[in-house]
């Protein structure tokens, strides 16, 4: 791989945040997420008087912003290429798919360095929490969260690349379904039994179980980092292959018209 190829392409996504509608929705859906859910725990441990779940949920808020970040670029700049029929550019170039790739998994990791810093902010102006407390967590936490979005981020943007635009709704199916499972909100115990083992196959989930830990008892299980972190790793290596696997299939045959 060629790093000048790469960082050509982190720049032409870098760029395209500055679409009015793109900048817009980066500071909008923080804002109101965390300004919705954080007012709703707020009643919630009002009426529960469950300690800590207030903080509890504000963390997990901003920590699930940047597992939807890291997707979100993945899928809307395969589905921005494909809109925009870019997509014969791309493959008419030297680019190789693994450098396309890795310039996509750089705009989401320096995108959610920006998210977490701003949904920290906001935590902090409306509820006077800092997520930033968790401090040395945050170094193994997020390069989980940055896997966790890349694995539904490629494996939507693998079916995009297959089957066309006509699926365009999906990367936000699939996000909504790995936030159902990963229990961004509720302990794992409160899902049903099958539920509970589809939920303990996502890396997010050991996340948000240990920051539940870590307000209640004061301390964050590290087998839950190892757990989360090696099932973030064979993910991302699993879903980065679909990906390509969907992308010279849809060439070879020309399944999405654009090749």
């Amino acid at each position: 791989m060629t790093f000048h190829r790469i960082y050509a392409m982190f720049l032409r996504y870098l760029y395209a945040t500055r679409h009015p509608s793109r900048f817009f929705e980066f500071f909008f859906w923080p804002t109101i997420d965390v300004g919705f859910y954080g007012f709703l725990s707020i009643w919630i441990g009002r009426l529960s008087h469950i300690p800590n779940i207030v903080t509890t949920f504000i963390i997990s808020l901003v920590i699930w912003q940047t597992v939807y970040r890291s997707s979100y670029e993945v899928c809307v700049n395969v589905l921005d290429d494909l809109t925009e029929q870019n997509l014969i550019n791309i493959v008419g170039s030297p680019l190789k798919i693994r450098e396309w790739i890795v310039s996509m998994m750089f705009s989401g990791t320096f995108k959610i360095i920006f998210t977490i810093l701003y949904g920290s902010l906001i935590s902090y102006l409306f509820f006077s929490i800092n997520p930033l407390t968790l401090k040395w967590l945050l170094i193994p936490i997020l390069p989980i969260s940055l896997m966790s979005g890349w694995m539904t981020g490629f494996f939507a943007a693998g079916i995009l690349i297959r089957f066309g635009t006509k699926y365009q709704q999906l990367p936000w199916v699939v996000l909504t379904i790995g936030f159902f499972f990963s229990a961004v909100y509720y302990p794992v115990s409160s899902l049903p039994p099958w539920m509970q083992n589809v939920s303990l196959c996502f890396p997010m989930t050991y996340v948000f179980e240990g920051i539940r830990f870590l307000e209640n008892y004061g301390s964050f299980p590290i087998e839950n980092l190892i757990i989360g972190f090696l099932l973030g790793i064979f993910y991302t290596v699993m879903f980065t292959q679909f990906f390509i696997l969907m992308f010279k299939s849809s060439k070879e045959q020309g399944l999405t018209k654009l090749f």
